[in-house]
């Protein structure tokens, strides 16, 4: 998955942009927006320019730190916002370095 960077990076922005419309984060307060914005700009720069999996966990990490903040200062209720760390999480995940079984 790591060789596609760019397209998963458009992938994640897009669906993070989506998922932020759909939870409601254009009814909260700028400061809400603001945070949002930045944790899916963290999110595309730790899949595009990152290329440690560590570095893109962390910034995994912090987007769902920022979305979690967003969320308990918000407003509007924002059921859903948290699904846009998830892709990222996957991708993150299926990147590891597979372990081949131990023979006994």
């Amino acid at each position: 998955m790591r060789e596609h960077r760019f397209m998963w990076t458009a992938i994640v922005i897009a669906v993070g942009v989506l998922q932020g419309w759909d939870s409601g984060v254009l009814r909260s307060t700028a400061g809400v927006q603001l945070l949002v914005a930045l944790a899916i700009a963290a999110l595309g720069v730790g899949i595009a320019l990152i290329k440690n999996l560590s570095g893109q966990a962390a910034s995994v990490a912090a987007a769902f730190v920022l979305l979690t903040v967003a969320r308990m200062i918000a407003s509007a209720p924002l059921p859903t916002l948290h699904l846009i760390a998830f892709v990222p999480a996957l991708i993150v995940l299926f990147s590891l370095p597979r372990r081949s079984a131990a023979k006994v």
